[in-house]
């Protein structure tokens, strides 16, 4: 038995009980090797065990036996992130800058 949570387009959460023997994992989206598989310890699975299913979806043979969730993921998303955190932080700092610069420029034609 098991249900799927979508976090999001690159992210999905995966809650597995009583799995007994190994079961294919199959997320229904076309395949790009960049999908991972990972457990809450914090390993994931072979890129060995991501495999094309259908001729067109990503799949993944998982053999681990019990109760536990695991975390798909499109790995290159995080660098989205990243590179949307680093221009904020940037165009923050830039506005900061213009401001201090306006202040002294207006303060220094007051003189």
């Amino acid at each position: 038995e098991y249900s799927v949570n979508r976090i999001n387009q690159t992210q999905y959460k995966v809650s597995v009980k009583g799995a007994k023997k190994p079961y294919f994992l199959i997320l229904n989206t076309a395949f790009n090797s960049n999908w991972q598989v990972s457990f809450p310890d914090g390993s994931k699975l072979p890129i060995v065990q991501h495999i094309k299913v259908n001729g067109f979806a990503n799949g993944w043979l998982i053999d681990r036996p019990g109760d536990y969730s695991l975390t798909i993921e499109y790995s290159p998303q995080r660098y989205f992130y990243l590179g949307g955190i680093v221009t904020i932080t940037f165009l923050m700092l830039v506005g900061f800058y213009l401001i201090i610069i306006r202040h002294y420029e207006y303060k220094n034609s007051k003189n």
